[in-house]
């Protein structure tokens, strides 16, 4: 038996050690969600104006154009759930005077990272230390998100690894590089596909994450701003109607019941073409002009001509 015990030992010991040098690996990649946990870490006590919400905030709204400290604390397919755990998590926040939440049809209607994307789940246990998962169970090391870990892997390789520049705001869907054509229905078919409901109990959970939200910045008189983002005219004309009816109905009840101020672009006729990168996502064109445009048009945002990062920036 010992000697079964040894051998096997021998043979799992260069797996191990295979294993932990893969992991040690790819969290020294350049990463968001370590580069957002560690400038919170930091700043949290300065920041005016949070930026919330999935890749329609990520890469639509930039902190840079926006007076005050701003930072975007927004990531690709965020879902409410973990939107809530970090306002929490770095809560108190001295200076915040305004949020500002992304929530449309992709951000409603997501079902839970476990279900979808769970090598996310990991990178928030991981780098961020947020959310329901143990930093010692099956999220808390990267290898053990197999998938995820190969694709990250790759797509650093590859260069196309998705990143955020120093105060957040993801940098790399550069309207340069896109080859989006609004006219090929397929590709717009397919993102809304993507983004049609699959789960009415997935809605009402994320429903009810964005009011523990707003009744949060209530509470903490902090000004609350939800924003549909811009989007090309057929993925808008392609939203179901009992999709828009449930996201008008909480619209509504934001205003009536938090004050919440509503806005809504995804309609705006003032983009289009190369303000964006693909069906549903602004450019870095559109961006600053959204951004402008919000800073404009909210009664509580100013664009800042210079704008200044806190010491200590990432």
């Amino acid at each position: 038996m010992k000697s079964f015990l040894l051998r096997l030992s021998l043979f799992l010991l260069p797996i191990a050690m295979l294993a932990v040098a893969g992991e040690v690996y790819v969290c020294s990649l350049p990463n968001s969600y370590r580069l957002k946990g560690e400038w919170m870490r930091q700043n949290a006590d300065s920041v005016e104006v949070l930026i919330l919400g999935n890749s329609h905030a990520y890469y639509g709204i930039r902190p840079q154009d926006m007076q005050g400290v701003a930072f975007n604390l927004s990531n690709v397919s965020q879902v409410a759930s973990y939107d809530y755990a970090l306002l929490l998590k770095y809560t108190p926040m001295p200076r915040l005077k305004h949020i500002i939440l992304a929530c449309d049809n992709s951000y409603l209607f997501d079902q839970p990272l476990e279900q979808t994307e769970p090598y996310r789940c990991a990178y928030y246990t991981i780098y961020m230390g947020v959310g329901p998962h143990s930093r010692w169970g099956l999220y808390g090391l990267e290898i053990l998100q197999f998938k995820g870990f190969l694709k990250k892997i790759k797509a650093y390789k590859e260069g196309v690894y998705a990143m955020c520049d120093s105060m957040g705001w993801g940098s790399d869907y550069k309207s340069s590089l896109s080859t989006f054509d609004e006219s090929d229905t397929t590709v717009v078919n397919m993102v809304l596909e993507k983004h049609t409901c699959k789960d009415w109990l997935s809605y009402e959970a994320n429903a009810r994450q964005v009011e523990q939200i707003a009744r949060f910045c209530k509470q903490q008189g902090i000004r609350l701003t939800v924003v549909q983002t811009p989007v090309c005219k057929t993925y808008n004309e392609g939203i179901p109607e009992r999709q828009r009816q449930a996201i008008s109905q909480l619209m509504n009840n934001l205003k009536s019941t938090y004050g919440t101020t509503v806005l809504d672009y995804s309609e705006d006729s003032r983009f289009s073409g190369t303000d964006f990168f693909d069906a549903d996502h602004l450019s870095d064109v559109g961006a600053e002009k959204f951004t402008k445009i919000l800073c404009q048009e909210s009664p509580t945002l100013r664009r800042a001509a210079n704008p200044t990062s806190p010491a200590g920036g990432l």
